[in-house]
């Protein structure tokens, strides 16, 4: 599985320590923008089926006028890099490959920025493959619940969407028992694990879900790949390693299934090693590294195991 990225990213929020450009510090653009500009046309018309003309008109408005938005300061190429973001995103969904995106976007709904995210990527690129008439299975494993993504597929029957999350954190949605309602009745999947859980918990909860996936068969599986939940992250308290995201990665790989992935969160200075790591794991590559397997403790094992069987049952 190949990373994709280009150096627009680096050019966005650029004085943030929140979110920003150290989070992609390392990774080289294997993607020029002329290579880009050939799915740009592509891109603008999938930003705008997945949200609306309006917000994104909104959007590039504040952008231009340096407005600050979903708690960002924005600039002319804070939309560059969100328009580049979504370009990778397509492509990393047409060649299975992993898409460096920048902004962020799984908390972006159809006509809401929130959370550092203003166009939905993993979203942008699910249209693109709705639009070739696949199913698709979405994996979120950021620390945070992708509620914006949940949001968008509320009504696509081929979409199941899938959240792994710290339980009580922003943006304070995803309950185990909501497994969405009318028209997207038990085709999503929330599970919100306890603080400080560890690469243990993550990886039964994934396992949950690979289940549920297999059910649901999918052409393709989108990976929202934050990686917050990283033990030395500045925002979210979970306590996964690198060889958790690793084992996730062949977890995933084993539902055979084309897939792809996008980067969502993750605010510490090892971002690059835990996208390698997760990469490494879907292509069934090795992956070397000191970290052990983190455990949690017997609380959160029981918090987790409790959590699941809410879940199983609201599924039915």
């Amino acid at each position: 599985m190949k990373i994709l990225h280009n150096n627009a990213t680096v050019d966005h929020n650029v004085n943030s320590d929140g979110e920003g450009p150290y989070r992609v510090e390392g990774f080289r653009e294997t993607v020029s923008i002329e290579s880009l500009n050939g799915l740009r046309s592509l891109a603008e018309q999938l930003i705008n089926a997945t949200h609306t003309p309006r917000y994104v008109q909104k959007i590039r408005g504040a952008c231009k006028s340096k407005s600050e938005l979903a708690e960002v300061q924005l600039s002319p190429a804070s939309y560059e890099a969100m328009v580049v973001s979504a370009t990778l995103a397509i492509l990393a969904a047409k060649d299975h490959c992993f898409a460096v995106t920048r902004p962020p976007g799984h908390h972006a709904s159809r006509e809401k920025a929130e959370g550092f995210c203003f166009f939905n990527n993993v979203a942008v690129a699910t249209n693109y493959l709705l639009q070739q008439g696949k199913r698709v299975c979405i994996i979120d494993i950021d620390g945070h619940h992708g509620n914006g993504t949940q949001s968008l597929f509320r009504d696509e029957e081929r979409v199941l969407f899938s959240s792994i999350h710290q339980a009580g954190t922003y943006p304070y949605s995803g309950l185990a028992t909501d497994v969405g309602s009318e028209s997207s009745l038990k085709r999503v999947i929330n599970i919100p694990v306890p603080t400080g859980s560890g690469d243990d918990v993550f990886l039964k909860a994934l396992v949950f879900i690979v289940e549920r996936v297999r059910s649901f068969d999918p052409d393709y599986i989108a990976v929202s790949a934050g990686f917050d939940g990283y033990f030395q992250d500045k925002i979210v308290k979970l306590n996964y390693s690198k060889r958790g995201y690793y084992e996730a990665g062949k977890l995933i790989a084993s539902l055979s299934k084309p897939s792809f992935a996008v980067l969502e969160g993750g605010y510490h200075e090892e971002v690059k090693s835990c996208v390698e790591a997760l990469v490494a794991g879907m292509s069934g590559d090795n992956f070397d590294t000191k970290e052990k397997p983190s455990r949690s403790t017997e609380a959160c094992t029981i918090g987790v195991e409790n959590t699941l069987s809410l879940v199983a049952s609201a599924l039915g």
